[in-house]
Parts: structure tokens; sequence; C-alpha cells
């Protein structure tokens, strides 16, 4: 069964087990054996690195999907 990365928290993460959907024509499942924490975006929100209200603030809301 396929796993994904999940921030639950502040600097608080889980890897949880998923279901895919069916395959549509065109499309197919890649599967990795690693993946990164990028030090853009998703360092940002995995440690909260922007100040209440703004617009991230809003979009960031636990869990959050980096990968999706």
């Amino acid at each position: 069964m396929p796993r994904r990365i999940v921030f639950t928290g502040k600097q608080t993460l889980e890897i949880e087990k998923f279901e895919t959907e069916p395959l549509k024509d065109g499309e197919l499942l890649i599967k990795n054996k690693f993946s990164l924490l990028s030090t853009g975006t998703e360092t940002i929100v995995f440690n909260r690195f922007f100040e209440p209200g703004t617009g991230t603030d809003a979009w960031v809301k636990y869990p959050f999907y980096p990968c999706r």
C-alpha cells in the first residue's frame, strides 16, 4: 500500500498509508524509495516560518499534505 507524508502540526509529521484512485488513460503510478523536504515551501510550512494572519497562515491547515 502506498504511503505519504502528512504534516500534523508545527514540526510534526506522520507517514500514513492511503488508497490510490484507479489510473486514467495516459497516467502511470511511480514508486520511489526516498523523498526530501524542500528548502522552500515545505520547510517554511513544516516549521511555520510565517506570520499569523498572513495568506500562508490561512493556507496552511493541519493535516497538511505537502505532495498532493
